[in-house]
């Protein structure tokens, strides 16, 4: 099936984007072990001026950072300076696929960094 997704909700100071499935169905979200518990909507963010941070960019002070931030609800961002960067941490949703390497599956919350681009 195809996904397709529609806006229902923005917010700007980040543009928090809201998403929901246009056949209705939502995704799915997944327990630590990887059953099925419901659904969700789909909340992403873009932060103006900044761009997410690369793999390489991510040192063990910024993975830290980012587990620290995740106290907050979706749709927090955090704006801080790294080694005399401006970064910013936002949560959203996050995907990784069931049964996958990388845990947790499914929808769940997660932290995403991004860094003030040049």
């Amino acid at each position: 099936m195809k996904k397709e997704w529609v806006l229902i909700g923005a917010l700007s100071a980040g543009v928090l984007l809201v998403l929901r499935s246009k056949n209705g169905i939502e995704p799915t979200v997944y327990d630590p072990k990887g059953t099925p518990v419901g659904s969700q909507k789909l909340v992403f963010l873009a932060v103006p001026g900044y761009r997410r941070m690369k793999s390489a960019e991510v040192d063990a002070t910024m993975r830290q950072v980012a587990r620290d931030s995740l106290k907050y609800d979706i749709g927090h961002i955090e704006y801080l300076e790294h080694a005399g960067v401006p970064v910013a941490v936002a949560i959203e949703n996050h995907f990784h696929e069931p049964n996958g390497p990388v845990k947790p599956w499914g929808w769940h919350k997660g932290a995403s960094l991004f860094v003030k681009a040049t």
